[in-house]
């Protein structure tokens, strides 16, 4: 009887010992692998490899040059302005420097109205370049209606008797060289008013052939000076009633030029 209490109580001991053994087992597992996942990381911090982060819709969104700096769209443009915006504003410009240089001769400086400035090249957008074409077509609408005003009262002064608002002036001695020839114009004789813009043809009248000829710009400005394609000749008092003076020139083409003398004399209708 006591031989087979024994035997069961070393059986229960054995079946103790074999459930015991897989649990401690698997623990050992399992610390090992918390141990080595530790090493792992331990390990990648103090290496190069970077840690994989989460990554979200606003990482994947491109910074524009403009959005670190609103300069950059002036300074250094991306866009290409449409060629026939240019061409419209480069048509009004030139006609703006047309009106302007008459509007300074028959005017004079101080009358006539400034002419817009210009865009730089590194201003040169679409819309930049559209409110420069509307000011410069302003700018052309008002200085063909200051024109067309002035016209009148050079007109309304024809027939006025107010002293210095007519001048009769003489030409003569006139030469004129280009580049590639040159002749001596016949003498000239005519009569501006006060404001008056007006141009005469030189001719060389002593050839057989066609004679040779230049334009010249003649104005009598509002504020009393005589202009020669828009170089000031003489300031004319109007209390003195004629004198003269010699010129030099260049011709309307820029490329030659003329010399001569002139003569003027107060006139009154």
């Amino acid at each position: 009887m006591l031989s087979y209490r024994l035997g069961l109580l070393l059986l229960t001991l054995l079946l103790g010992a074999c459930s015991t053994s897989p649990l401690h087992q698997s623990t050992n597992q399992a610390d090992q692998s918390t141990s080595d996942s530790l090493t792992e990381n331990t390990q990648t911090d103090g290496g190069d490899t970077e840690l994989a982060l989460p990554t979200t819709e606003t990482d994947h969104e491109h910074t524009t040059p403009s959005q670190i700096n609103p300069d950059n769209l002036i300074t250094s443009p991306t866009l290409l302005v449409d060629k026939k915006l240019i061409s419209e504003m480069n048509t009004e410009h030139q006609l703006a420097l047309e009106n302007y240089q008459t509007l300074l001769h028959v005017m004079g400086p101080e009358k006539a109205p400034e002419l817009p400035r210009s865009l730089t090249t590194e201003q040169l957008t679409d819309n930049l370049v559209k409110q420069k074409t509307l000011e410069l077509q302003a700018y052309n609408q008002q200085a063909e209606a200051t024109l067309a005003s002035q016209a009148e009262r050079a007109k309304q002064r024809k027939s006025s008797v107010m002293k210095g608002d007519h001048v009769q002036i003489f030409f003569s001695e006139i030469s004129i060289q280009h580049p590639d020839n040159g002749f001596n114009a016949q003498p000239l004789v005519g009569q501006w008013v006060r404001g008056e813009q007006r141009s005469i043809r030189l001719n060389n009248n002593f050839l057989i052939e066609p004679p040779l000829s230049e334009t010249l710009s003649v104005t009598f400005s509002e504020d009393y000076q005589v202009l020669l394609n828009g170089q000031l000749i003489v300031s004319i008092n109007p209390n003195q009633e004629k004198n003269d003076a010699s010129f030099t020139i260049k011709t309307a083409d820029q490329q030659g030029q003329v010399t001569g003398k002139l003569g003027y004399r107060i006139i009154t209708p």
